[in-house]
């Protein structure tokens, strides 16, 4: 299951192919997600916290990082038969994002 999580995360990565973005794909091991969803995606930022520091309040300026796009997929869509078309699925969710973003 961890290659298929890792090819996972490589195509996805090839597919955006920009260093403004991340991807990660993590896979359940058990439950299910909200709804029944085949997958879960969530967008994080990271940052810095000098500009909320004492020393740092209004000269320094925000550091942030590149976004960090992290797929949960269920572990049942990770079967032999099913990688294809989540992987399709997954690939159709970032171009529409990335359409989003522009």
């Amino acid at each position: 299951m961890k290659s298929t999580v890792i090819l996972m995360e490589k195509i996805l990565m090839k597919r955006i192919g920009s260093s403004n973005f991340t991807v990660r794909v993590h896979a359940t091991k058990s439950g299910n997600l909200p709804r029944r969803a085949p997958y879960k995606r969530n967008v994080y930022r990271q940052t810095s916290l000098n500009e909320f520091m004492d020393k740092g309040i209004g000269s320094v300026a925000p550091l942030q990082g590149p976004l960090d796009i992290v797929y949960t997929v269920h572990a049942r869509q990770l079967k032999a038969d099913k990688i294809s078309e989540i992987c399709d699925i997954l690939v159709k969710d970032i171009d529409f994002f990335l359409y989003q973003q522009r």
